[in-house]
């Protein structure tokens, strides 16, 4: 009703008057909803949104308690911003849940409970060296000019600093006239003391880094002590550290003097084939070791025998008094073990018969030659023979990382001389491992 230009009151019609009642939010969603484990306590989750039919609505947010959301105190909001209130470990727990209210500009409100996902990454594993040739303790009886180092993980291998193809990251040194290692680490670098051997090259491949070394000059006798960078550092593909960048890891290895002379050679293992030989007694430094159950079985020469085992000396291995037996040298893998397990035995002996080796000349390829040690028979398979010079120790004592046998004895003897020109060597591989009978 209103009043007209004539004083009079009058009613006045209104059309399409529409009035529209406020709706609650219907729900709250987080975006994005997952974090990476192991980002600082403070790192930003995702931004809190309101669902609403009231478009024109605006919205505060809050955390709320709920025995269903008990991860709140895990996390903190700011204006509608989730950030983290602790650093999260996937391993641990893969996921949170938070009770986030949203209320609109008038008053009305709802709560949810919202789930936050921690995504795994990978570890941050240091890489690690997991094996080496030579391994650390090893003994050479003839100079290396090659090491190679294998890592648990693939490590950088592009030349970069963190490189294992970088020769930079070893360090190898032989000890000096003290013998002891005065280098302590990669970072302060090789001691005066030492000598300082060089590392030519570095060639990566499957984890596995090979060291040419000494301008390829085998070893002279020594001890050594290489050096993989750590404290300097190689890294994996991620950049962690070789140790955490701590430490170097250290192999030590020691090269025989004795068989570095030239006059030294392989064992002598034939006496003069006209007359018995004499033998003195035999030295306590050159004394055989025994063993309770451990004997050489080869099925084509029908030798059965005991293995004793022959000492290293200044004058190398002196096999005189083996007789029957047959000599394990020490200081090769003991045999049945991973290596290269050398062993011999006479071709003629004192008493001017032929040895137990006489006819090693016939064995041929993919012949039997057991050893039978404490309860296993370990079968190998003949895979080479051939006659050598006396002096070849490269050929007779060459590393094998699997287990492998080498016989080795005297052959083509020289009436006029009373000596044997050659050795003759066999070498076998291991193919089967069976319990003894």
């Amino acid at each position: 009703m209103t009043t007209n230009a004539a004083g009079n009151d009058e009613w006045v019609g209104i059309d399409n008057i529409s009035i529209t009642a406020n709706h609650a939010p219907t729900g709250v969603s987080i975006s994005p909803n997952a974090i990476l484990e192991n980002k600082p306590s403070g790192t930003t989750v995702g931004t809190l949104t309101a669902a609403d039919s009231d478009p024109t609505d605006s919205h505060t947010f809050a955390l709320t308690s709920s025995a269903l959301c008990a991860d709140n105190a895990y996390f903190s909001l700011t204006g509608n911003t989730i950030t983290t209130a602790a650093s999260f470990d996937f391993e641990m727990k893969s996921s949170y849940s938070i009770c986030a209210q949203v209320t609109d500009n008038y008053g009305l409100s709802k709560t949810a409970s919202i789930q936050v996902d921690i995504l795994d990454v990978a570890d941050e594993i240091p890489p690690a060296m997991s094996n080496s040739n030579p391994a650390s303790g090893a003994v050479f009886l003839a100079g290396p000019a090659q090491i190679t180092v294998q890592f648990n993980e693939d490590v950088k291998h592009d030349l970069s600093a963190g490189a294992a193809n970088n020769t930079a990251n070893f360090l190898l040194v032989e000890a000096g006239a003290n013998l002891t290692f005065e280098t302590a680490s990669c970072r302060i670098g090789a001691a005066a003391a030492d000598v300082s051997i060089a590392i030519n090259a570095a060639a990566y491949q499957n984890k596995i880094v090979t060291l040419n070394i000494n301008g390829g000059v085998p070893l002279s006798a020594g001890s050594y002590r290489l050096f993989i960078c750590g404290t300097t550092s190689i890294e994996d593909l991620l950049g962690n550290k070789l140790n955490n960048g701590a430490s170097d890891t250290l192999i030590n290895f020691t090269v025989s003097a004795a068989l570095i002379n030239s006059k030294i050679m392989l064992p002598v293992t034939g006496f003069p084939m006209e007359y018995e030989t004499r033998l003195p007694a035999q030295p306590e430094d050159k004394k055989y070791a025994s063993f309770s159950d451990l004997w050489l079985e080869i099925p084509k020469l029908a030798v059965s025998t005991p293995i004793v085992g022959v000492p290293l000396t200044a004058d190398g291995w002196d096999v005189a008094w083996l007789g029957k037996d047959a000599g394990w040298l020490n200081q090769t893998a003991f045999p049945s073990w991973a290596g290269n397990s050398v062993i011999t035995a006479h071709v003629w002996d004192a008493y001017n018969q032929p040895g137990i080796f006489y006819n090693l000349k016939s064995l041929q390829y993919g012949n039997a030659i057991k050893i039978h040690a404490f309860g296993q028979v370990y079968s190998y398979e003949v895979r080479q023979t051939k006659q050598i010079a006396p002096n070849d120790f490269p050929a007779v004592l060459k590393h094998e990382d699997n287990a492998w046998l080498t016989l080795i004895t005297c052959e083509d003897y020289k009436p006029q001389f009373q000596t044997y020109s050659y050795r003759r060597m066999v070498r076998a591989v291991l193919a089967s491992v069976v319990p003894e009978k």
